[in-house]
């Protein structure tokens, strides 16, 4: 990455002198990584694929040069490992920030309701409606995962007690 500053010819009327700087990147493409997929262990038949392995070695010729035939064995197993173990997607749950409370969240529906309030736009009213709607399907989703860590907590003291939940 090089830059070469100069001088602009006009000013533009500002108080200092401003530069020009022309810089010459190139973003690498190789930086971007994909998801990490991890591999079916569980569910694995280890037999057929060391047979599928072994079959597949038979019909390759070893050469001379202990390069091409390391990378001939690496594509062996893992077009093997693709065909017979298989993959899984990796999971987009997202956790919960630690610092994320109640007063946020009111505040938040505050001001999403106040945008609206002052603009009366129908496009505003749509986002209002949208982010309304979102804010109660988490609000929900939330309180059911309270009720539930209380249910679990009272089993695991072992006996279970009537928890009375109030929706805020």
């Amino acid at each position: 990455m090089v830059a070469y500053p100069s001088s602009l010819k006009r000013t533009y009327k500002a108080d200092k002198i401003p530069i020009q700087t022309d810089l010459q990147a190139v973003a690498d493409l190789k930086t971007r990584t994909k998801p990490l997929q991890k591999w079916k262990i569980e569910s694995a038949y280890w037999p057929e694929f060391r047979q599928n392995i072994d079959e597949t070695i038979t019909t390759f010729l070893i050469t001379e040069d202990i390069n091409e035939t390391i990378n001939i064995f690496s594509h062996i197993i893992k077009e093997s490992a693709n065909k017979l173990i298989g993959k899984i997607k990796p999971s987009t749950h997202k956790t919960p920030v630690s610092w994320w409370s109640g007063g946020i969240a009111k505040a938040l529906r505050e001001t999403k309701h106040l945008t609206y309030s002052k603009t009366q736009y129908t496009e505003n009213n749509i986002e209002f409606e949208r982010l309304r709607s979102k804010s109660r399907y988490l609000i929900k989703k939330k309180q059911k995962r309270n009720v539930a860590k209380l249910y679990l907590q009272h089993l695991n003291l072992g006996g279970f007690y009537l928890v009375k939940f109030h929706y805020q």
